[in-house]
């Protein structure tokens, strides 16, 4: 009896373990999301900085505003090669995201796999103690019945 109990807890210990590992998952997905979404506002961000920074045939520009005006897009551009480094990180980290949500449904899987190996056993368990206790109640009648003819 005690092994049953044992594979009763085992059995709700892996469910508990596939339940984590999908919340771990989604975890991860969201974060891959935000990432990605992050990632995707930045360039659009950076991209809407230098199509505002870019120098255009104006006349009348003093030498000063013409300088004034390329400050502002070496400026613009700077923050777009910063704006660029910050999008690859995010692109790494959501790809990383990713692969640790793909890695905890693998596993989220594996545990319910064994949780319901687990299920099978012991219904197999409970089968044959039942079909065991209904041979050993047939074979005692079989035996008073034998008995009480005689």
């Amino acid at each position: 009896m005690r092994s049953h109990e044992h594979i009763c807890h085992l059995r709700r210990w892996k469910r508990a373990q596939a339940e984590r590992e999908q919340a771990t998952a989604r975890e991860h997905g969201e974060a891959a999301a935000r990432a990605q979404h992050e990632a995707d506002t930045l360039r659009a961000a950076a991209a809407a900085c230098v199509d505002d920074a870019i120098v255009t045939h104006e006349l009348g520009l003093d030498r000063a505003a013409l300088f004034d005006r390329l400050r502002t897009l070496a400026v613009a551009r700077a923050h777009v090669l910063e704006s660029q480094h910050r999008v690859g990180e995010l692109s790494q980290q959501a790809a990383h995201s990713r692969e640790q949500a793909a890695v905890s449904l693998r596993l989220a899987v594996e545990h319910r796999r064994r949780s319901n190996k687990l299920d099978e056993w012991l219904s197999r368990q409970q089968r044959k103690r039942r079909q065991s206790a209904e041979r050993r109640a047939e074979w005692e009648t079989q035996e008073d019945y034998a008995c009480r003819r005689r």
